[in-house]
This record gives structure tokens, C-alpha cells and sequence, in this order.
């Protein structure tokens, strides 16, 4: 996943001010809500729960200003796909 100049500036934007709506972000870097909204969910993807596991403890939580991590781990597949939403990242 490459990282945008729009990137950059909600990343900046979240650094100063985490408590920004979702709203007055979008409107601070030119995206309307729904697009804006999509480059902030955090989705990640790991062969394992450890791996998982050591993605969260040892690189997510150690990020300065990281208070809280909501994860939901599939249990069960509905669709048997091999493929990841590539697309939606590049939305």
C-alpha cells in the first residue's frame, strides 16, 4: 500500500488533533466523509492470531498516542477467497 499526499495530511491532521469528527477531518484535507473515513479504518491482515498478536503489541500499541486497539478476528468463513479488498485501499 503506498501512502498519498491526502494520506499524509490526515495522518498530520490526526497528530494534532485526534478528536477531529470525521466531518471537519474530511473537510480539512478535501474528501468528502466517505472516502475520508476509508483511508482512516485500519485493516490488517496476518497469517495468524499470534502474528497478529505480535503486529498489536510489538508495532501498533507501541505507536505514541495509541490509547485503545478494537479488533474482531474471524472466526468462520462465509466465502472461501483468497483475495484481500486491494482496491478499496487505493480508494
Amino acid at each position: 500500500m503506498k501512502i498519498d499526499r491526502i494520506d499524509l495530511e490526515i495522518l498530520d491532521a490526526l497528530q494534532k488533533d485526534a478528536t477531529l469528527s470525521m466531518t471537519d477531518l474530511a473537510a480539512q484535507v478535501g474528501l468528502s466523509q466517505s472516502p475520508c473515513w476509508r483511508r482512516v479504518n485500519l485493516l490488517v491482515a496476518t497469517r495468524t492470531i499470534d502474528d497478529y498478536n505480535t503486529f498489536v503489541q510489538k508495532k501498533l500499541a507501541q505507536v505514541p498516542g495509541v490509547q485503545s486497539i478494537d479488533s474482531r478476528i474471524v472466526l468462520e468463513e462465509t466465502k472461501n477467497t483468497t483475495e484481500l479488498p486491494i482496491r478499496e485501499l487505493h480508494a
